[in-house]
């Protein structure tokens, strides 16, 4: 507990809110009117949102836990980030897209859990955005980050499929002379 205590206020609040998105992915999210049917957040895409939810709550739990991931430099922050705004852009598309495609849109409805779901994951995201703030990362961080790391990866892709160069000829076999007849050719008569 007194791990937890030591968490920046943004880790803090990214923990908890993923705790409690992971909870709420199991309710019903939609609901089929006059049926007890009804499809969670792991249906569809909303499966890579909860992928998403594991991977953060997992990534936090290895920080408390004292395990240190190196990432090619990357800040134990900007991967937090990186996780909840990808977690949040998949709960945007659950909520949005309602099951069946548009088949039934006056029988399929949302409930409060799916209000919820969307709360907490910007809750996650804000979560996040705080406890790079308080490592002193910002957006032009992570930019500068990424296009360095892309930039490195480029040089050493270049360098790997760069063409290798040309292997030398091997010397042709001489010709025979021209005035000499070739060996079994009928010229000879004994």
């Amino acid at each position: 507990m007194d791990k937890l205590r030591t968490l920046s206020k943004g880790t803090q609040i990214t923990l908890g809110a993923a705790g409690l998105l992971f909870i709420d992915s199991f309710f019903s999210w939609y609901t089929i009117k006059h049926t007890s049917y009804g499809e969670n957040m792991w249906h569809g895409l909303g499966f890579l949102a909860g992928i998403l939810v594991l991977a953060i709550l997992v990534w936090i739990g290895l920080r408390i836990a004292g395990i240190n991931v190196e990432l090619g430099g990357i800040s134990n922050s900007m991967v937090t980030a990186g996780l909840a705004v990808l977690l949040l852009l998949f709960v945007v598309i659950r909520v949005l897209s309602k099951p069946g495609g548009g088949f039934g849109d006056n029988l399929i409805g949302r409930t409060i859990w799916t209000w919820i779901g969307l709360l907490l994951a910007i809750a996650v995201a804000a979560g996040a955005w705080m406890s790079m703030q308080a490592a002193g990362e910002s957006l032009s961080d992570v930019r500068n980050k990424v296009s360095s790391m892309a930039s490195s990866v480029g040089s050493s892709t270049e360098a790997s499929t760069a063409p290798a160069p040309p292997a030398p000829e091997a010397p042709a076999a001489p010709a025979p002379p021209a005035d000499e007849p070739a060996a079994g050719d009928g010229s000879e008569r004994s």
